[in-house]
């Protein structure tokens, strides 16, 4: 719609470049333990499982209490020792849930070494006879040794609990096959996490989707199933350096300016994966620390040593524990570049398959918007048109697909005067059609209260101004006629300028000068007189007519419009022939943009 031009109100477009914030939709995880040695555990006997359990908490107590008797020389504490196993067992035998396998038998197996260690160092180094450098020899030679006995044992037990190569193998095989039958976005985001769940077991996993335009909009605060939404600012470095990084990288590791890296490495994240296809980047996968990590190791490089002097030399080396190993090896960083070469692709379809559904879920809205809006347009027309002796009312109304604001009534006056309405709704749709029964009704109860034209307006426009949704308006011409002399009189908020046509084919214009309703409240309306003689035609349009377009993308104009009126006569055979002219200007196979209203008055 447009603003009549006599209107005070200036619109002003400013233009430049749009600035769009990525959204990503995020999907976390927690893993609460690694699950594949407690499967494992389901498969071997229940008996085995136990005497592994006892023998590791026996070793532990047994080499606690050779230490003390080291230590305090005291080998009367042995005597305690059957004590310490028994509680030791009880405890054991009344603990619901069990450690996992792969940490039951490393343990067991690492304290064997570790305490057997310490007594052969003591029994070597407890004769009188033995030199300082046999004693630091020894040392030395425990310290180098025992990593790589540790390493070993680990490496055996991690082959038979943990996932064998072959495993590994079958597993993303299947992830695979099952991407090549799965459009559904929620299905392989699901899959992709449960993959990375059984493969790499990550303490925590965030999936950062990319979204499209339509889902931003219809998730900006996220829900509970797919989590929240995450908008990064649009100079954030990590969109660029993202897209330029085809492999996982450490995050503590990132040097970027970038408030997201910032939490993320507050958060205690491990590594970050983008996910790209095509040269656009889809997503970002983040990982926290593994739960199966190794089991603590014992250095060989001396990060704690104790030396005590105890009536000889060394008496007793303690070799430091360094913090449980967390990285993420080679092989695993294998498995993620696989994974996100086979998800990629699948996660860019399924998202292209979502924003088909969803603009077919807009599009059925839409239609039912459209049908609702024209079928409230259609009620609050006037059905019959009043009986007027010596006057001929003709309205026209031409609805767009997508249905505007027009409406045009008639309003018949106690004392025999009638009131000729046109008027155009800012917007489309059902929110238009609304604003448009509002106005209308307004409309109707304050002309009945034998107002002026212009102090109609300034109550509707006060009511309207109150009520209507931000933004929204209506432009409105009202006449009041006198059907007895032909004398009018009008006021304009904001309406496209009335025309009146005179017998000898001269065109002139009404203005009257006024901002449309609801736009300012305590507007005032100026009002204007007219007379219309025998033959003489008012017309009251929309600016559907002179701002429709051909396919040159020409405007039909007020020239044109001007030149129909003083070619074609007056009445209905006006109303005709500037309809036949509109059509004869847009050819065929015009999308009509807007609403077409028209409403002539003739004096026959």
């Amino acid at each position: 719609m447009s603003i009549g031009s006599d209107s005070p109100v200036s619109c002003h477009c400013y233009m430049g470049r749009v600035r769009v914030m990525p959204v990503f939709q995020v999907s976390s995880r927690i893993v609460q333990s690694d699950d594949r040695p407690a499967k494992r555990v389901s498969r071997t006997r229940r008996r085995s499982y136990a005497i592994l359990r006892y023998i590791e908490g026996i070793v532990m107590v047994a080499g606690v209490f050779a230490i003390a008797v080291v230590l305090l020389h005291a080998e009367w504490l042995w005597v305690l020792l059957p004590a310490g196993v028994s509680v030791v067992v009880t405890a054991i035998t009344t603990r619901a849930r069990p450690h996992p396998l792969g940490a039951l038998l490393l343990t067991t197996c690492v304290a064997f070494l570790y305490f057997g260690g310490i007594i052969a160092f003591e029994l070597v180094t407890e004769s009188p006879k033995t030199a300082e450098v046999i004693v630091a020899a020894t040392t030395l030679t425990a310290a180098v040794v025992f990593e790589p006995a540790r390493a070993y044992v680990q490496g055996v037990l991690e082959q038979r609990l943990h996932l064998r190569d072959d495993e590994i193998t079958r597993m993303i095989e299947g992830f695979t096959s099952s991407l090549r039958e799965e459009i559904d976005l929620d299905q392989v985001r699901e899959r992709f996490l449960d993959v990375l769940q059984h493969l790499l077991q990550p303490h925590t996993m965030s999936l950062w989707l990319r979204t499209t335009a339509q889902d931003a909009s219809g998730q900006e605060h996220g829900d509970a199933e797919h989590g929240a939404s995450v908008t990064l600012a649009d100079t954030d470095v990590l969109i660029t350096y993202a897209l330029n990084t085809p492999e996982a990288v450490e995050v503590n590791q990132l040097q970027l300016d970038s408030p997201t890296v910032q939490s993320w490495q507050a958060d205690d994240v491990e590594l970050m994966l983008p996910l790209a296809s095509e040269g656009e980047l889809l997503g970002l996968l983040l990982l926290g620390p593994r739960l199966n990590a190794p089991a603590p190791k014992i250095s060989w490089l001396f990060n704690v040593i104790a030396v005590l002097t105890v009536s000889g030399p060394f008496r007793l080396l303690v070799l430091g524990l360094r913090p449980p190993t967390r990285e993420y090896a080679p092989p695993d960083r294998a498995i993620l570049a696989t994974l996100a070469a086979q998800v990629a692709p699948a996660l860019r379809v399924a998202q292209m398959v979502r924003a088909q559904q969803a603009q077919a879920v807009e599009r059925a809205r839409v239609e039912q918007e459209l049908r609702t809006a024209q079928q409230i347009q259609r009620t609050f027309l006037p059905q019959d048109i009043p009986a007027a002796p010596g006057w001929q009312l003709v309205p026209a109304y031409q609805p767009a697909r997508e249905v505007g604001g027009d409406f045009y009534d008639f309003l018949p006056i106690d004392d025999g005067r009638l009131g000729v309405v046109i008027g155009d709704v800012t917007g489309k749709g059902v929110p238009a059609a609304l604003v448009m029964v509002a106005t209308r009704t307004m409309l109707r109860t304050a002309a009945q209260e034998n107002a002026s034209p212009g102090a109609v307006f300034a109550r509707v426009n006060a009511m309207l101004a109150a009520d209507v949704p931000a933004g929204m308006f209506a432009t409105c011409f009202y006449a009041l006629l006198d059907l007895g002399s032909g004398q009018i009189r009008f006021a304009n908020a904001g309406h496209d300028l009335p025309y009146l046509r005179h017998v000898n084919g001269s065109v002139e214009e009404l203005r009257a000068t006024g901002t449309p309703l609801g736009l300012l409240p305590g507007s005032c309306y100026d009002e204007g007189e007219a007379l219309l003689t025998t033959g003489e035609t008012l017309l009251l349009y929309t600016d559907g007519l002179v701002e429709a377009h051909n396919p040159e993308r020409e405007m039909f104009g007020l020239p044109r419009l001007r030149a129909v009126m003083s070619r074609d006569g007056g009445g209905a055979a006006l109303l005709d022939a500037l309809l036949l002219e509109l059509r004869a200007f847009t050819r065929i196979g015009w999308e009509q943009e807007d609403d077409v209203t028209l409403v002539t008055v003739h004096r026959a």
